[in-house]
């Protein structure tokens, strides 16, 4: 999506209303021509942004990323999955002891549409949020989007396992026996 048609539009109504307002006004505006650009690109991409991750809650589990380009943005739909999780997600998921590497991401269930979002900061590796970038590229989603879908498909998987009993790793007993 090219930017450059409506900032010029915004600079067009600009320049005609610092022309009403006399020469002080046109030197103004022309001063404040650089950092208006700048306020006026990323209230459009606020703009976008905010429409992508509506158009997203409507047509979930699909969804809608915003990528940034060239200072552009590019919108990419993906559209709901028709198929339902792996034959060795699936697997992986009746087995209690399954090892987690093979859940996808695709696994993780979609959000509810009265989920409220929440912001986290996480700090990862720099070779881990490579690894992340990578693994993002090539499911065509944001990084942020690949690790929300991780997130959820193992948060799922943890709430399918069967709690475990007796004793687990760093718990001990304690007391006298007869």
């Amino acid at each position: 999506m090219d930017l450059e048609p409506h900032l010029e539009s915004l600079h067009q109504a600009l320049a005609a209303a610092a022309t009403a307002g006399g020469t002080e006004a046109e030197a103004l505006i022309e001063r404040f021509a650089i950092p208006l650009d700048a306020a006026f690109r990323l209230a459009m991409l606020d703009v976008v942004a905010s429409a992508a991750g509506e158009v997203s809650e409507a047509i979930a589990p699909g969804r809608v990323d915003v990528r940034l380009r060239d200072r552009n943005p590019d919108l990419v739909v993906t559209p709901p999955p028709t198929g339902g999780p792996s034959a060795a997600a699936a697997d992986g998921l009746a087995d209690e002891s399954a090892d987690l590497s093979v859940l996808s991401v695709d696994d993780a269930e979609p959000e509810a549409e009265d989920d409220i979002l929440a912001r986290v900061s996480l700090r990862l590796p720099a070779r881990l949020k490579t690894q992340v970038d990578e693994l993002a590229a090539r499911a065509g989603l944001s990084s942020n989007a690949w690790l929300v879908r991780a997130v959820g498909a193992v948060a799922a998987a943890e709430a399918r396992r069967a709690p475990r009993s007796g004793l687990h790793i760093g718990q001990s007993y304690s007391g006298w026996s007869n």
